[in-house]
């Protein structure tokens, strides 16, 4: 009985270990796709401000609209993509302070909008 208290204890605690393991896996996996989710949004939205910035036939409503679209862009993935990466890290705590806990909601709710 006892040889068999062991087998199952060390089963647990086998178990426990390859789970930690996987969890922190699956946390670095996840950070670096939120981190080229992070550059490539980057990336394409300036890529479309500068070139209707910079190209005077490409200056009229539509691409105003559009180019208000990519400002709107880099700004909820300035804010929202090193706090969800935060958020994974952190498991249920916030370290960020009450007046940064609004201030991102209230920042979320304006580029939403916008």
């Amino acid at each position: 009985m006892a040889d068999y208290n062991l087998t199952l204890l060390h089963h647990d605690e086998y178990n426990s270990a390859s789970n930690q393991d996987e969890t922190l896996s699956s946390l670095i996996f996840f950070t670096i796709v939120y981190i080229l989710v992070l550059i490539s949004g980057l990336v394409g939205n300036f890529i479309v401000l500068f070139v209707i910035l910079k190209n005077n036939d490409l200056k009229h409503f539509t691409n105003y609209f559009f180019a208000n679209l990519s400002a709107a862009d880099v700004f909820v993935l300035l804010f929202c993509i090193p706090t969800a990466i935060h958020d994974i890290w952190a498991k249920d705590q916030w370290h960020m302070g009450k007046f940064f806990c609004k201030l991102l909601e209230l920042i979320y709710s304006f580029f939403m909008e916008i």
